[in-house]
C-alpha cells in the first residue's frame, strides 16, 4: 500500500482526461471525493465502487460516465451519493437505510421504483431524493409512510403513471414535491393537505383531472411555487390561492379552467410588494439548485427558483369576464401571461403600476377600446403580445415599444400607428371618446348596482325592525291587546286540537272498512272477481 493515503479527494472542475483516474486504485482510506464535471467519458471500473470502506461522500455528477451502477445496501458509510448528469442504466439501486443524499437524476436508469420503496425501511435517513429526467416507469407506489426525514422528493420527468399515492402525505418534513412530466392520473390526493411545509409543488404536465382543490390555499401556505399546468384540471381558480402570502410563481395554463381571475389577487403578498418571500438558500440541500421552467414567446426555458422569478401564467383556458383592475396591484409581478382565453373589457388603465413587469401576454382573447398610454412607462417590459383582440386606437409608441415587431399587434384591424401602419385616422378621437365612455358608465353602472342592492338591504332591514319592534311593543303597552291576542291563540290552537281528531277517526274508520273487505274477499274470492 503507497504511503500517501489521501483522507479528502476533492477534483471537481478539473479536466482529468477521458479515461476513469487509475490512480485511484491505490486509496483505500479517503472518506470524501469529488470528481464532478472532470469531462470524463469512461465506465465507471467495479474496483472503484468497494475502493474505501470509510467513504460517506461520492460525487461524480455532470460527466459521461457510462454502465451500471451496483447495490449499496452494504455501504454502511455513504450518505451522499451523487451520480446525476451522466449516461448511467439499469436498474436503480438498493441502498442503505444511512443514505441521506441520492442524486441519479439526469441519465438512463429504467424499471420501477421498487428498489427505493424496498430500502424505505423503518428509521431511515433519506433526506434527499432525485430521480428526474431518467427513463423510470409504472405505478409509483403507496411506500411513502416511513419517508418521514425527506425533504425534497423530485421525481419529474420519467414516465410514472397511476395515482399520486396517499401515503406521499406521510411526508410531514417535505418541502420540494416535484412530480411534473409524468403520466399520473386523477385528482390530487387529499392527504397533501397534511405536508404543511411544503414550497414546491410541481404537477405539471400529467393528465391530473377534477377541480383545484380549495385545500391548497387553506393547508399550505408557505407554498412560493404552485405549477398545476398542461393537466386535465377544470371548474374555477378558487379564491382560497389568495391566501398564499409567499406565492411568486403561479402557474395554472393549459386546462379546462373556467370562470374569472378572483379579484383577491391583490392579497398576494409577495407578488404586491408587500412581503418578501423566505429564502431557498436554507438548509442541509442548499447547494441543490431546484429548477423550473418558464414557457415566453412560445418556447420553454429553464430557471432556477431560488431565484425570485415571479410570473402568473393562466393561459389556455376558458377564463372569461374581465381582467380585473386588482391584478395591477401586484406590483412586484415580472411576468403575467393570460393569453388565449375568452377575456372582455378594456386592459386595465392602471397598468403602469406593475413596473416590474418584463413581459405580458394578452394575445388571443376579446379585448376591446384602446392600449393604456401610460404602458411605455414600465422600463422593464421587454416583451409584450396583444395581438388577436378586438383593440383600437394608436400603439403607444416610444421607450421600447419602437422595439416591438408587427406579430405583437396582428389580429387587431383597428390599430393603427407604427409599427403596424404610418398614421391613424381621423376618427380616432371619437373612438378613444367611446371607449372612455363605455369604461364610465361600466364602472358607474357597477356603482349603481352595488348602492341599489346595498339600498334593498338597508330597507329591508329597517322595515323588519320597525314592524317587529312597533308590533311586541304595542302588546308590552296594551293590557287588552295582550288579553284579545292571548284569546286569539287560544282558540285557533282549540280549532286545530279539534280538526286534528275529527281528521284521526275518520282515517281509523277508514282503515277499518278496508281490513273488512279484504278479509271477506279472502274468505269468497268469487266475490271479488264477480263470479258465482
Amino acid at each position: 500500500m503507497p504511503r500517501c493515503q489521501l483522507d479528502f479527494i476533492g477534483l471537481q472542475s478539473c479536466q482529468l482526461g477521458t479515461q476513469f483516474p487509475q490512480w485511484l486504485q491505490t486509496q483505500r482510506e479517503f472518506s470524501f471525493i469529488d470528481i464532478s464535471r472532470a469531462n470524463i467519458s469512461d465506465v465507471v471500473p467495479d474496483w472503484f465502487w468497494n475502493r474505501s470502506a470509510k467513504v460517506y461522500h461520492i460525487d461524480l455528477s455532470h460527466n459521461y460516465f457510462r454502465g451500471e451502477v451496483p447495490e449499496f445496501t452494504e455501504s454502511v458509510s455513504l450518505t451522499k451519493l451523487d451520480l446525476s448528469g451522466n449516461n448511467l442504466h439499469g436498474p436503480l439501486p438498493h441502498f442503505s437505510p444511512k443514505m441521506m443524499t441520492l442524486d441519479l437524476a439526469e441519465n438512463s436508469f429504467n424499471g420501477t421504483l421498487a428498489p427505493v420503496c424496498e430500502s424505505l425501511v423503518m428509521n431511515n435517513s433519506l433526506g434527499y431524493l432525485d430521480l428526474s429526467s431518467n427513463f423510470l416507469s409504472g405505478q409509483l407506489s403507496d411506500c411513502w409512510r416511513y419517508g418521514k426525514n425527506l425533504e425534497a422528493l423530485i421525481l419529474a420527468n420519467n414516465s410514472l403513471s397511476g395515482e399520486i399515492p396517499h401515503s406521499i402525505g406521510y411526508l410531514a418534513n417535505l418541502i420540494y414535491l416535484q412530480l411534473q412530466g409524468n403520466i399520473f392520473s386523477k385528482n390530487l390526493p387529499s392527504s397533501l393537505e397534511n405536508i404543511a411545509g411544503l414550497e414546491i409543488l410541481d404537477v405539471s404536465e400529467n393528465r391530473l383531472s377534477g377541480n383545484i382543490p380549495f385545500w391548497i390555499g387553506e393547508s399550505l401556505k408557505r407554498l412560493m411555487i404552485l405549477k398545476l399546468s398542461r393537466n386535465k384540471l377544470d371548474g374555477n381558480i378558487p379564491w382560497q390561492i389568495c391566501q398564499f402570502r409567499y406565492l411568486y410563481d403561479l402557474d395554472l395554463s393549459s386546462n379546462a379552467l373556467s370562470g374569472t381571475i378572483p379579484r383577491c389577487f391583490k392579497n398576494l403578498h409577495t407578488l404586491s410588494g408587500v412581503e418578501e418571500a423566505p429564502s431557498f438558500t436554507y438548509g442541509p440541500y442548499a447547494d441543490y439548485r431546484i429548477h423550473g421552467t418558464l414557457v415566453v414567446k412560445g418556447r420553454f426555458y429553464v430557471y432556477d427558483f431560488s431565484l425570485p422569478l415571479r410570473v402568473i401564467d393562466l393561459a389556455e383556458n376558458h377564463l372569461s369576464g374581465e381582467v380585473p383592475s386588482e391584478i395591477t396591484s401586484l406590483i412586484a409581478l415580472r411576468g403575467l401571461n393570460l393569453s388565449r382565453n375568452s377575456f372582455t373589457g378594456t386592459i386595465p388603465r392602471d397598468i403602469a403600476n406593475m413596473r416590474y413587469l418584463e413581459f405580458l401576454d394578452l394575445s388571443w382573447n376579446k379585448l376591446s377600446c384602446s392600449i393604456p398610454p401610460s404602458i411605455v412607462e414600465i422600463p422593464s417590459l421587454a416583451f409584450a403580445n396583444f395581438s388577436f383582440n378586438g383593440l383600437t386606437g394608436k400603439i403607444p409608441s416610444g421607450c421600447q415599444f419602437a422595439t416591438f415587431e408587427n406579430s405583437s399587434y396582428v389580429g387587431n384591424p383597428d390599430l393603427c400607428g407604427l409599427p403596424v401602419s404610418e398614421f391613424c385616422s381621423d376618427h380616432l378621437d371619437d373612438d378613444i371618446t367611446h371607449c372612455d365612455k363605455q369604461e364610465v358608465h361600466a364602472t358607474q353602472h357597477g356603482e349603481n348596482n352595488w348602492l341599489e342592492e346595498f339600498s334593498f338591504y338597508i330597507s329591508m332591514g329597517i322595515g323588519f325592525n320597525t314592524s317587529f319592534w312597533v308590533f311586541w311593543a304595542t302588546l308590552m303597552l296594551k293590557r287588552s291587546w295582550r288579553y284579545a291576542y292571548m284569546r286569539f291563540l287560544d282558540n285557533m290552537g282549540n280549532k286545530i286540537y279539534v280538526f286534528a281528531a275529527i281528521r284521526l277517526k275518520m282515517n281509523k274508520q277508514q282503515r277499518g272498512t278496508r281490513v273488512s273487505n279484504h278479509q271477506k274477499n279472502k274468505v269468497c274470492p268469487h266475490r271479488a272477481s264477480g263470479k258465482k
